[in-house]
């Protein structure tokens, strides 16, 4: 659905901050929520490595 769209990595990024509901940019809550926990340097609920490789 957002693959070709031309404002997707905008859209994304808006989620992102402002804390959005559903999918945005491509991307769903849960992914956002462990974008937000990169960038803050906790853990990545999918890998559970905080970042650390």
């Amino acid at each position: 659905m957002c693959g070709p769209c031309p404002v997707r990595q905008d859209c994304a990024s808006h989620a992102l901050t402002y804390q959005e509901h559903g999918v945005w940019g491509g991307t769903t809550e849960s992914d956002r929520n462990n974008e937000r926990r990169v960038l803050r340097g906790g853990p990545n609920r999918r890998s559970g490595r905080g970042g650390q490789c």
